[in-house]
Formats: structure tokens, C-alpha cells, sequence
């Protein structure tokens, strides 16, 4: 049976999300944080696009456990990225040695 997806995890999830771009601690209009949305009985990933407070979809509406799976998805990926520009930087510099 699997684990039952909490708000803590989505949080956690953001936390990582905003971090990576450079936002900690986000305001409900901090311009670039991402949040998740809760309506209808279900929940989305949004990101604030202007000081206003106006927003973009980045998700369909879903379960809990779908934005979940999103949001690790996207948070993995950006690692990946960051983890192969670090290899690739440190490869360069010992060929430029």
C-alpha cells in the first residue's frame, strides 16, 4: 500500500521547486513562485506571474498525489540538469588544465 500524500509533502516539494529558483519564503504575489492551488475537490500546480497575483497553470487539476508525482518529477529532472551542468563545468576545466 502506498503512502497517503499529505499538504506537508506537497510543501515540501514547493519548497524545493522555489528554491531552485531562487525564492524562499514567497509572498502570495512574490512574481515566480509556484504554489499549489486547491478547488473543486481537487489541486493544481500554478505559478504568480505578476505583482497582481495573476497566475498560470502548470498542472491539470488532479489528486494530491498527482501533483505529487509532478512536482518530484520536475524537482528531479532540475536536479539532474544542475547535478550535469556541475559535471560537465568540472570536465571542461580538466581539459582546459
Amino acid at each position: 500500500m502506498s503512502e497517503r500524500i499529505t499538504m506537508k509533502h506537497l510543501e515540501f516539494q514547493l519548497r524545493i521547486l522555489n528554491e531552485h529558483f531562487g525564492i524562499k519564503d514567497p509572498k502570495w504575489n512574490t512574481v515566480g513562485h509556484f504554489y499549489v492551488e486547491q478547488a473543486y475537490g481537487g489541486y493544481r500546480l500554478v505559478r504568480v506571474m505578476n505583482e497582481g497575483g495573476g497566475e498560470r497553470d502548470i498542472s491539470k487539476r488532479g489528486t494530491k498525489r498527482e501533483i505529487y508525482e509532478q512536482l518530484y518529477s520536475i524537482n528531479k529532472v532540475l536536479r539532474e540538469r544542475a547535478d550535469a551542468r556541475l559535471d560537465w563545468e568540472g570536465y571542461m576545466r580538466e581539459v582546459e588544465a
